[in-house]
């Protein structure tokens, strides 16, 4: 799914620092191919990183949302 997010940063993760990762791989690049969202692989905890701010998402804040309830589980 595309989503409009609100990128605020000029730091940004680099695609050879995730190569070959057996802790994350990268589920989202914004159009400039922008690493903006990463997964953790361990089924056994929630992990994910943004480059970006879900929060401030207007379009659809299921990402924050899942955040949340899975913090509530902890």
């Amino acid at each position: 799914n595309e989503i409009k997010e609100p990128s605020l940063h000029g730091f940004v993760v680099k695609d050879n620092a995730l190569n070959n990762s057996k802790l994350f791989k990268i589920t989202g690049k914004s159009e400039d191919g922008t690493i903006e969202v990463i997964e953790g692989l361990d089924p056994n905890h929630f992990m994910i990183g943004t480059q970006f701010h879900p929060e401030l998402e207007t379009q659809n804040n299921n990402l924050f949302k899942t955040l949340v309830k899975e913090a509530k589980k902890r």
